[in-house]
């Protein structure tokens, strides 16, 4: 946006170029071409984004009564730089006040004062606009009443959007969470039909003590299947006593 300050001429007085500078940037309307400053499009692209760039409009377009009540229901505050004439205008000062109550305070006294344009901000605005009316306004008891009755208004509304907000953030926070306590519990069931299959594997598995014993068993049957053969085969048979022989000593 603000780089339009440093575009050629030519770019300058380019609509197109205009427009897309002042979206960006309000101020940008301070470096347009003064035909642009005057365009009514322009400005109003620029005041929605900013409504301060209104200072920079041409004056012609600041003093056309049509002109300013479509910026300030942009946004009042553009009052501010609108003509001495426009700020007396109770027409452009109403609709100046529904959109922005500060914009009460850029009017001309005899309006800050004036018990109709007070209650057009109170029931928008409520106790806020109670702000930017004269003491006079400030004492008479049905606008302050509507101020009151107004701010109730805007508190609930103001509730509500909040409770939407939070639903709207907190409804995929909760599914995020149920996902993730799904994806536990899933790793926690296989880990537990993990450790179950390993315990049935390991108990048809011989220990290793049972090994042990198998193999000694193994060892005596060949130790007395050869015992067997020798008696059958009618070999001598070693004596277990020491220095003795089947047949007697040595």
């Amino acid at each position: 946006g603000c780089a339009l300050a440093w575009a050629a001429r030519q770019l300058r007085a380019d609509k197109e170029v205009v427009l897309e500078a002042v979206r960006q940037e309000g101020w940008a309307l301070a470096w347009a071409a003064p035909q642009l400053r005057a365009d009514k499009e322009v400005v109003l692209a620029a005041v929605r984004g900013n409504s301060e760039a209104m200072k920079y409009a041409a004056a012609e377009l600041r003093a056309d009564r049509e002109a300013v009540i479509d910026l300030v229901q942009q946004d009042g505050e553009a009052l501010r730089y609108a003509s001495e004439e426009l700020r007396a205008d109770k027409s452009v000062v109403l609709e100046a006040v529904r959109s922005r109550a500060s914009a009460l305070e850029h009017a001309v006294p005899q309006l800050q004062a004036d018990k109709e344009v007070a209650l057009a901000a109170v029931r928008r605005h409520g106790v806020a606009a109670l702000c930017f009316v004269s003491e006079d306004v400030r004492a008479d008891k049905e606008v302050v009443r509507e101020a009151f009755l107004q701010q109730e208004r805007n508190d609930k509304m103001a509730k509500r959007d909040m409770a939407k907000d939070v639903r709207r953030v907190a409804t995929p926070l909760a599914a995020q969470r149920r996902g993730v306590a799904q994806q536990n519990r899933t790793r926690a069931n296989s880990a537990v039909a993990a450790t179950s299959a390993a315990a049935a594997q390991a108990k048809r598995r011989p220990s290793s003590a049972g090994k042990v014993a198998a193999s000694g068993a193994s060892h005596w049957l060949i130790a007395a299947a050869a015992g067997a053969s020798s008696e059958l085969l009618g070999k001598p048979k070693r004596s277990g006593t020491p220095g003795t022989c089947c047949f007697g000593r040595a």
